[in-house]
């Protein structure tokens, strides 16, 4: 009886623990890393996105699917043709929610990670950009910096 008592309390608390998780990438649209981790990213790792030795950094369908879906939004962005304030933030708001899939749904690991982390960073970054601007001169030099940065994706990922 008492070790039943014990497991469900450990299983309550490792949901309750996932869960407040979960809720923090949801809030940060950030992946969490502990320090020794993040200091292994900046000291030892690749700091420029290249090829991998001349090949493409391998990626789990997850990841697959998920860029997919960011270029489909680009494209249907740009087939829009339209380049007003609102149009920019709803933009981004897809952005931003289709990110924050992929963040939250990366079982990456590795240089392939590493490689897409290089990627990611700066598309977050200007999706950001634009979704908390108000000034349509800077969200336009976001957007397009935003659309070359996504659509480059396949140049380094297979």
């Amino acid at each position: 009886m008492n070790f039943k008592i014990i497991l469900l309390s450990i299983l309550l608390i490792f949901f309750v623990a996932c869960n407040d998780s979960n809720n923090e990438l949801s809030e940060s649209i950030a992946h969490e890393h502990n320090s020794s981790e993040h200091d292994n990213h900046t000291n030892n790792e690749i700091q420029e996105l290249t090829l991998n030795n001349g090949e493409k950094w391998k990626i789990d369908e997850s990841t697959r699917f998920h860029t997919s879906n960011l270029v489909k939004i680009v494209e249907e962005f740009e087939n829009q043709n339209s380049t007003n304030l609102d149009s920019y933030h709803k933009f981004a708001d897809k952005m931003l929610l289709e990110l924050q899939e992929l963040i939250n749904k990366c079982t990456m690991e590795g240089k392939d990670h590493d490689a897409l982390h290089l990627w990611l960073e700066p598309v977050l970054n200007e999706t950001k950009s634009i979704k908390n601007s108000d000034n349509i001169n800077n969200i336009s030099k976001s957007s397009a910096i935003l659309i070359k940065d996504v659509k480059k994706f396949n140049n380094y990922f297979e």
